[in-house]
């Protein structure tokens, strides 16, 4: 097949690969002076805090989940009027479940399914579609080809998709009336350089950020509420736990182990009010927020699209430190200061 390039207004025929790619430059040019390589680094300092964070989230999502049902556990023990019922409907032999709920004098208590579902569930959800998507940029940034550029482009953008239907979904709208995220990156192009490839993934990380974004500042905008009421949850059981131990050390301050228990249920209690993972994932939301104008709005600079993604990374290594201090506290060991 023949392959013509214009350039200046003339058609050329380049004869072999180094005359194609000399004929090339003009069009890294026309494209602009960014390159998708200035974003590289960036864009795998994102992915990886990403990943970090939903890992830390998971991890979270469990502790939290086994310290709200021993408190369930120890409301169940200490209340006679306390019990468990099955959940109207299951349990049968046609049903899809079979599950049990509180019976509770305490408003908040009672139809509380036991054993309580994930806490953190829905912000797990919306961080795995988050993780999907940044590894999507993450890919698409190794790319040494359109082909695979293309692939890696709507790999980001179906995921962003996705993502926009679960927060649609638990934000209790129809994920079935959103648009397609799809693009076609590379159409009308029917020869490959090098150029042409960093133009495919340059176009691609503009119109997959630009797209994304709404969906990405929604969902981490999710995480505020949901966290709140995780962070209820959590707290009622730590704080109770704390006072307790503390009232059988006052009564008994010579013991030492009641002494320890106190110290215990305290640092315990420290360490959860400092674990704000909805403050880790607004840094989330900068960072991707200064990514997309970063690469769509030619006023705004590279240097400060990097200090918010570096801010994200240092916020999700703080949110690390602090999840793995509370699983070590529940776990019997003090955290650290």
């Amino acid at each position: 097949m023949t392959i013509l390039i214009t350039v200046g207004g003339r058609r050329h025929r380049p004869r072999g690969i180094l005359n194609a790619l000399a004929l090339s430059v003009p069009l890294a040019v026309l494209a602009g002076c960014t390159s998708p390589d200035e974003y590289s680094g960036a864009i795998g300092k994102f992915s990886a805090a990403t990943g970090s964070a939903a890992t830390s989230l998971h991890s979270l999502n469990a502790s939290v989940t086994q310290d709200y049902k021993a408190f369930l556990d120890d409301h169940l023990a200490t209340n006679s009027r306390s019990a468990l019922k099955q959940t109207s409907d299951d349990c049968d032999i046609k049903a899809e479940r079979c599950r049990l709920e509180l019976i509770s004098s305490e408003p908040d208590l009672n139809g509380q399914k036991y054993p309580p579902d994930p806490v953190l569930s829905n912000l797990v959800a919306v961080m795995d579609g988050i993780v999907l998507y940044a590894q999507g940029l993450s890919d698409l940034m190794a790319d040494k080809s359109a082909e695979d550029a293309q692939v890696h482009v709507n790999a980001a953008l179906g995921s962003a998709e996705a993502l926009a239907g679960t927060v649609v979904a638990l934000k209790g709208g129809d994920p079935a009336n959103l648009p397609s995220f799809a693009a076609e990156v590379g159409a009308g192009v029917n020869w490959l350089a090098e150029q042409y490839v960093n133009r495919v993934k340059l176009n691609g990380l503009k119109h997959a950020t630009k797209h994304a974004d709404p969906v990405i500042q929604d969902a981490t905008g999710l995480f505020a509420t949901a966290a709140a009421i995780a962070a209820e949850f959590e707290g009622i059981s730590l704080t109770e736990e704390f006072r307790t131990k503390m009232v059988d050390y006052q009564n008994e301050r010579s013991s030492g182990t009641k002494r320890d228990r106190a110290v215990t249920a305290a640092v315990k209690l420290d360490t959860f009010l400092r674990a704000k993972p909805s403050q880790t994932f607004a840094k989330l939301g900068e960072a991707h927020a200064a990514l997309t104008a970063s690469l769509n709005d030619p006023e705004v600079s590279v240097v400060r699209m990097l200090a918010k993604i570096e801010a994200f990374v240092a916020e999700a290594e703080k949110f690390k430190k602090i999840v793995e201090d509370l699983i070590s506290v529940a776990e019997g060991g003090q955290g650290s200061e």
